[in-house]
């Protein structure tokens, strides 16, 4: 059974995933964690199953840089700036289980957005997932998922 563990602490006990980080390997744990900013793990107990880092701003970035932004209006924008799974199909259940997380715990986002490489993978897993593309930027993309669009795609296959 998959449980969402959310990091706020540097020093967690956990900080040792962040290491396997394909996307954004250059950023240390400090800052994954500063101000706004934040990491969800799914887990099976001690197992890493998929990782995925989020910033929370007032619009959305085109560069790395703009992540780290500190002062912001608002921080009604969800910005997943990296993902990855160590298991197939843990990425989607991750982001799901983050969508949901968010809609009880932050009702104030208006919707999440990426900040993805400007590769094939990360097309097909954004597309895939129900996001659409926002923005070609010179290094990067911007996809955005509306607020619901996953819990509304999981709650048609439950039912």
């Amino acid at each position: 059974m998959s449980q969402l563990t959310i990091v706020n602490d540097y020093k967690s006990a956990w900080e040792d995933c962040l290491k396997g980080d394909p996307v954004r390997p250059h950023i240390p744990a400090w800052q994954r964690v500063a101000a706004n900013r934040q990491y969800f793990l799914l887990n099976d107990f001690h197992r890493v199953l998929a990782v995925t880092c989020v910033a929370y701003l007032d619009h959305v970035p085109e560069t790395e840089e703009e992540l780290f932004e500190e002062y912001c209006s608002a921080f009604d924008v969800c910005c997943f700036y990296t993902i990855w799974s160590n298991e197939k199909g843990c990425g989607r259940e991750l982001l799901e289980k983050v969508f949901r997380h968010n809609k009880i715990y932050r009702p104030n986002l208006k919707f999440n957005c990426t900040l993805s490489p400007k590769t094939e993978m990360a097309r097909k897993f954004h597309l895939s997932n129900g996001a659409g593309l926002f923005r070609e930027n010179k290094l990067t993309d911007n996809y955005v998922y509306g607020i619901n669009t996953l819990l509304e795609k999981t709650t048609m296959m439950v039912a």
